[in-house]
């Protein structure tokens, strides 16, 4: 697959809307990979799994789909831990369980894009108090409402990545940041400023590159 050229289509919550660091990446990303067109469907303060206004579950049954895909990025399950969304279990396949809502989505997703490669994001370090919680902590360490920590989220994607058989940028390790850096790439503990969109576009055009080639 020759990616220039190529349709993008991104789905996920803040960190994709390009209301942060002055653009995000998706620019970034069309330009250097020489994208003919991307499609944008990230809703800020978004889940995956059903419950939360604008959770990528409900986007898919109201048909919101870009009219053509070579590549689809999917950033998901920050918020899912922050709204307390249940984590359910592997073989889930309903959108009310994190679990559930992975399958739900990459069943209906390659159902509509047969050739299209799916790629999932994995979250990144954020300093916050998760809705109903009482303190602010690092969400990889910090219990939600459900005793679910963003780790265990994390592991969920990575775990399905292996049952579905789709590819993983893993932007966790790979980015870096975390509480003493945080200050340099993070506006507000949470979305990445115009330094974090930098290292996090380089990364997935790498990790896309590697990903075609």
């Amino acid at each position: 697959m020759d990616i220039r050229g190529s349709k993008l289509a991104i789905y996920g919550d803040s960190l994709s809307t390009g209301t942060h660091g002055e653009g995000g990446y998706e620019e970034k990303l069309k330009e250097s990979l020489g994208l003919s067109e991307t499609c944008n469907m990230a809703v800020g303060s978004s889940s995956l799994s059903k419950g939360p206004k604008g959770c990528m579950a409900d986007l898919l049954e109201e048909g919101k789909l870009p009219e053509a895909a070579d590549i689809i990025i999917v950033w998901h399950g920050s918020n899912d831990w922050y709204w307390g969304v249940p984590l359910g279990r592997q073989g889930d396949r309903e959108p009310f369980t994190f679990y559930g809502a992975i399958s739900y989505v990459i069943d209906t997703l390659r159902r509509e894009f047969p050739k299209a490669m799916i790629v999932w994001v994995t979250p990144i370090y954020r300093m916050e108090k998760p809705d109903g919680g009482e303190n602010a902590g690092d969400a990889f360490v910090t219990p939600n409402k459900t005793g679910r920590t963003l780790l265990d989220y994390a592991a969920a994607i990575e775990r399905a990545s292996l049952l579905h058989g789709f590819p993983v940028i893993d932007m966790r390790r790979l980015c870096g940041i975390h509480a003493h850096n945080a200050g340099y790439y993070l506006e507000d503990g949470v979305h990445p400023n115009k330094n974090g969109y930098v290292l996090i576009h380089s990364i997935l055009e790498s990790e896309i590159r590697k990903l075609i080639f």
